[in-house]
């Protein structure tokens, strides 16, 4: 007999999370297992990434609380009947009640950090809301030590409904040969969203900093990713006029062969829970530099 897993996401496009949901899809070889994939907005571009099998649909979701994107939820789920919901990340956390209504037997939740949190009033909010929602729920995932000690302390949560699950890589993927002998330039690799919480501007402001106190070495910044901070660091790499080594190369579908072929990865975010490219990079053997987080 088959089971039907549909994912609640945002959106399908390129990110960290989107990856994580793409790799458990792709890991599943259990033939009786369908996976369905909602997202809140119509965006797939990692729709390609996943079997023809999956099927995708968007609950079309208007900005800020939009009770009709609930609707088309439960008409949606009382039409393909899944087993499961897996919602992620807490902009999907308030659907677990729809699905409850709608029948779902098993509902799981995951959170994958919790960026947007330092404000207070924020706080309390989504405080408010896991309070209602958490009842309704058969398990809550976290990916990172820190998540499972806020979950406990601050949520409540005990096992077994509360469950630690760090993300995982393929790590035969990122395995590379590293040639050792010098090269003229020295490649620093950064990966993820062109997001505030990324931090970009500070790395490219560290960057220029190195190349001021070493002018005699050869050093690029590579920068793989896109979003909404693109056009402010555009306009911040010519501001400091590093258009000639500091590189915005977009979303790629050749990370593995960029990691290998930079020398160092770098993380400026001012949050991450268990990041995938921090994984990546050191599964292809670079060496990292991170802020504290």
């Amino acid at each position: 007999m088959s089971s039907t897993i549909a994912h609640l996401v945002y959106s399908f496009n390129v990110g960290g999370l989107e990856r994580v949901i793409v790799n458990l899809i792709n890991s599943c070889n259990d033939d009786d297992v369908r996976h369905v994939i909602i997202c809140q907005v119509p965006e797939f571009e990692l729709a390609a990434q996943v079997p023809d099998t999956v099927k995708l649909y968007s609950l079309d979701k208007k900005p800020g609380n939009d009770i009709s994107s609930h609707i088309r939820l439960f008409q949606l789920l009382r039409k393909i009947r899944p087993d499961v919901l897996h919602t992620y990340n807490f902009g999907t956390f308030e659907y677990q009640i729809t699905a409850f209504l709608a029948g779902v037997k098993v509902r799981v939740h995951a959170e994958h950090g919790r960026d947007g949190e330092y404000d207070a009033k924020v706080r309390r909010r989504r405080s408010i809301v896991r309070r209602i929602v958490l009842p309704f729920l058969h398990h809550f995932i976290v990916v990172s030590p820190d998540l499972f000690s806020w979950a406990k302390d601050t949520l409540k949560l005990r096992e077994p409904k509360l469950q630690f699950v760090y993300n995982g890589i393929d790590v035969a993927a990122f395995e590379c040969d590293r040639n050792m002998q010098a090269k003229s330039t020295y490649t620093f690799i950064a990966v993820g969203r062109l997001a505030e919480v990324k931090n970009h501007g500070f790395l490219i402001d560290a960057f220029d900093a190195l190349r001021k106190q070493m002018p005699d070495k050869n050093m690029r910044l590579q920068i793989v990713g896109d979003g909404p901070c693109r056009a402010a660091l555009t306009s911040k790499i010519q501001s400091l006029q590093l258009e000639d080594c500091v590189q915005l190369l977009g979303a790629r579908d050749d990370i593995p062969q960029l990691l290998c072929e930079a020398d160092t990865f770098v993380l400026s975010s001012t949050y991450e829970a268990m990041p995938m490219t921090l994984l990546e990079a050191m599964a292809s053997g670079l060496p990292v530099i991170s802020t504290r987080v």
